[in-house]
This record gives C-alpha cells, structure tokens and sequence, in this order.
C-alpha cells in the first residue's frame, strides 16, 4: 500500500493539513472544538477511502508515515482507538499532564517496551516518548482498543531494573 502514489499523495495531503489545523488559533474552547471537528473530518475522510488498512498495515502506516506529526498533536484517534470518558477527564483536562496526547498514547499501544495484564483485565502499557523525554504508562481496556488511562511514569527504568528485566 506504501507504494501506492495515490494512497501517499492521500497521506501527505493529510499531514498538510494537520499543520495547517495545528497552525489555526487554539486560544478559546470554541477554536479547540473546531480543531476537533476539523480532525474527525480528516478521520472519516481517510478511514473512508483506506478502510481496508488495519493490523500490520496500520501499525506500519503509523509508525513510517503518521506518528512523527501526530504525536505532537491534541487531535482525536487516527488509529481509532476509544477513550473513556475517565480518559477525556483525568488526561485531556489535567494540567498536569496536557502534554500527553492521545497520538503519544496510541504510539506506546502499537509499539509497546513492556506490557502488563492487571488482575482486572486491564493492560498496563509502557513506552518511551521522544517528545517528553521519559516513559509513559497506558493503560486500555481488555481488548486494548480503549484508552483508560496515561501517566509519566519516572520509575519505569528502575522498575525494570528490580525485575531484572
């Protein structure tokens, strides 16, 4: 699909207008949310013409073509994964962690350092960000198609240690 001249002409246009969406005011709520319907546009437009891209296909897509841009962004899922509404409260809203995006967590999903199944089903997922310089801990739903919930994790590295891992 990579080599399609199409699909990437599709994909590039698509990163032009992340800029051009990113480079728009963001100063009031109205303009976010006009960020936000302007992003699920862009989604409903390429999962309509590329719905066909998923497992191998996506990831591949992700991490080539997509997650250098995005993951810089506040834009909604590309790759379509879900948030709770815990999610959208807890992360999105928290001054604390408003440099976390759902891109970044995405990326930790797809290409995870080290997984863990918590005894209630839940996945712990840990990856290290560029952008943020640390690891952080995404944790998603049974299936892994939901987002739960994101941290910067600074214990990573020593935890990992003491496992011996």
């Amino acid at each position: 699909m990579l080599e399609d001249d199409a699909f990437l002409r599709s994909v590039s246009n698509a990163v032009g207008s992340i800029w051009l969406i990113e480079e728009s005011p963001a100063d009031t709520l109205e303009d976010v949310r006009e960020q936000e319907r302007l992003y699920a546009g862009l989604r409903e437009d390429l999962t309509r013409r590329y719905a066909r891209l998923r497992g191998e296909h996506q990831v591949s897509l992700w991490r080539s073509v997509v997650a250098p841009v995005y993951c810089s962004t506040r834009m909604p899922s590309i790759l379509g994964m879900k948030t709770t509404d815990y999610f959208r409260r807890s992360v999105m809203e928290d001054p604390d962690r408003s440099d976390i995006t759902i891109g970044m967590c995405e990326q930790v999903v797809a290409a995870a350092e080290y997984t863990h199944q918590q005894d209630d089903g839940l996945w712990r997922v840990w990856g290290y960000v560029p952008e943020l310089d640390r690891y952080i801990r995404v944790i998603t739903d049974v299936d892994r198609e939901q987002l739960v919930n994101a941290f910067k994790d600074r214990n990573f590295n020593r935890r990992r240690k003491r496992e011996g891992r």
